[in-house]
């Protein structure tokens, strides 16, 4: 069961569909679309929606050059957004940098603040771990002047992942939590899942793998009632592992089929980091179980119905239907 915030969003789908067709010269329209795409960017993330979106930014931009600074700015940040979860780290950084010297023109607080997070974002994924933390650092300070606490939290998060990088994994473990209390104080639901996976990940790196376990666990129940399929894939990704810590080779198999069909479905990679491990432990499960059993298990997992799926192999509680 989605939000109501997201079922509301995925209602407006036809409206989306029909906004892309009334792309002309007209300015009023590109601004529309340009003012839409901003509006839908959490829709495209939670849902997978990056290739429609990234499409329809993309003509949305290339159409509105003379378009408000402002929603130009937005629009940019969008895009940059849609091209880093696609994996495209060069076109994401041009449309960050692009945004984010619009920002500055403007003298926009609120944008410059998050065009750092946009930028610490690339410098992370390219493991440049010290300016990401330093642009994520100045984007929290910014945040907390301006009192966002909901963007304050998300860059509080992404700090958190950086310290995980870096092997300080205390440090990621303190922050994320805070993240997590102001998102949970907030009711920002998309928000949490992504700092319950960034625990499950410090934990499991840290060795506390039953807490890790149960992080990721919250995390695949929230991001299966949110329909959040990237962030839940990270999460099985993780529990793989955990699985062959748990000399569970068929389990991490059939996790591994399910957490590539949420992949590919949604239209998305793991960020090279996390797909770095998430193939080794793929690797060690195939070496275990041999060729053929390994891939029965990940095609069984692959092509199941999700919810059983994720009952099946433990991460996923079964509710009791009601009568």
């Amino acid at each position: 069961m989605a939000t109501p915030w997201a079922g509301s969003t995925a209602s407006r789908q036809s409206t989306t569909t029909s906004a892309r067709r009334s792309f002309g010269p007209l300015p009023r329209s590109l601004r529309f679309a340009l003012r839409l795409a901003s509006a839908l960017r959490i829709f495209w993330e939670v849902r997978g929606h990056f290739a429609e979106g990234g499409r329809w930014l993309d003509e949305a931009l290339a159409q509105g050059s003379d378009a408000p600074a402002p929603l130009r700015a937005k629009a940019l940040g969008v895009a940059g957004t849609v091209a880093f979860r696609s994996g495209n780290l060069d076109e994401a950084r041009g449309r960050f940098e692009e945004g984010m010297g619009l920002w500055r023109e403007l003298g926009d607080e609120r944008g410059i603040a998050r065009g750092l997070s946009d930028l610490a974002t690339i410098a992370a994924a390219v493991e440049d771990f010290e300016t990401a933390t330093e642009l994520f650092a100045e984007s929290a300070d910014r945040f907390r002047e301006l009192d966002e606490p909901n963007r304050l939290a998300i860059v509080l998060a992404n700090l958190g992942h950086v310290a995980t990088e870096q092997g300080d994994y205390r440090r990621s473990i303190e922050v994320t939590e805070e993240a997590l209390a102001i998102q949970r104080r907030l009711g920002h639901k998309p928000n949490q899942a992504i700092s319950l996976f960034n625990l499950g990940s410090s934990c499991l790196r840290a060795g506390e793998t039953a807490q890790s376990l149960a992080w990721l666990q919250e995390c695949v129940a929230l991001t299966f009632d949110l329909g959040y399929k990237e962030v839940m894939a990270y999460a099985l990704a993780s529990v793989v592992r955990i699985r062959l810590l748990e000399d569970d080779p068929h389990g991490a198999a059939h996790l591994a089929g399910v957490a590539d069909g949420l992949l590919a479905d949604a239209g998305v990679s793991l960020q090279s980091g996390e797909q770095a491990l998430f193939e080794d432990a793929k690797l060690a499960a195939r070496e275990r179980l041999g060729d053929d059993a390994y891939a029965a298990d990940h095609h069984e997992g692959e092509s199941a119905d999700l919810r059983a799926a994720l009952i099946q192999s433990g991460v996923l509680e079964e509710t009791p239907a009601p009568r």
